[in-house]
């Protein structure tokens, strides 16, 4: 008979823990148990780490550098622990030094979905546009199921793959919430901003918006953001007719909801 624990054995053999960095951290202890685990088992020597793990180095390096450790180690533990980075960031190094048009397909086959992110920032923080062409790039993104949204946070991906994300963006009406998004954004912090390729043009913009609209598929959040042209909206020039049909999409949700509407 399988008992609770030999299920959660299970889970963490097939779906091990991998190392996450946030920035305010969360999760410190899983992700630092699993930190010291794989530097106190490093082998600076071998070749044949995979993706997910070159993540894994990069992201206990922010660690290190952020100070990070938990206070039941050992005094011993904490100095090996600070003490790795050089190793590990030679490791990264060697990885992404290595990629070139002819392994890349290769290196990128179906890694960690959580890791998207950290992937498209370590991407341009070596700067791979350089020599991955814009078909491959796009089939690693079709390959592994990025979102839209995670290409969008990338100003570097953005910019040097405007293309591909524009003919992404205008595949399907939906992703016209990007673009609400995106307009909303433009003034936030970095962080949080979504960045739209050169390419796309307003009245692409505002064409893709029209047909969000009319799908009567709309968040009340982005029928209220066009039917007050919030943010960077205003510089579309969204059709009347699509303006008129969100204010009535969004009246009759404000109805049912008995929300008065001004």
């Amino acid at each position: 008979m399988t008992t609770a624990d030999d299920l959660d054995d299970i889970i963490e053999e097939e779906f091990p823990h991998l190392v996450q960095f946030f920035d305010p951290p969360v999760d410190l202890e899983p992700n630092l148990n699993r930190a010291i685990e794989l530097v106190e088992g490093l082998d600076p020597n071998r070749s044949d780490y995979t993706l997910d793990q070159i993540i894994e180095f990069y992201n206990i390096v922010l660690f290190i550098v952020s100070g990070h450790h938990l206070e039941s180690w050992s005094r011993q533990r904490r100095q090996r622990f600070a003490g790795a980075t050089p190793a590990l960031k030679s490791i990264v190094d060697r990885y992404f030094d290595s990629i070139s048009r002819e392994n890349f397909s290769q290196r990128t086959t179906e890694f960690e979905i959580t890791y998207q992110q950290d992937f498209l920032h370590l991407f341009a923080r070596y700067q791979l546009a350089d020599i991955i062409p814009q078909a491959d790039f796009g089939g690693m993104v079709y390959n592994n199921e990025i979102h839209l949204v995670r290409l969008l946070s990338n100003d570097y991906i953005v910019a040097n793959y405007g293309g591909f994300v524009r003919r992404m963006i205008l595949e399907r009406p939906l992703n016209a919430e990007w673009l609400i998004e995106a307009a909303a954004s433009a003034d936030g912090p970095e962080s949080d901003r979504l960045h739209l390729p050169a390419s796309l043009t307003a009245a692409e913009q505002a064409n893709l918006i029209g047909q969000y609209v009319a799908s009567g598929m709309v968040l009340p959040m982005y029928l209220d953001n066009i039917v007050n042209r919030r943010g960077d909206l205003a510089k579309i020039g969204i059709a009347t007719r699509t303006i008129i049909e969100a204010r009535r999409q969004l009246t009759a949700i404000k109805k049912r909801l008995g929300i008065d509407s001004p």
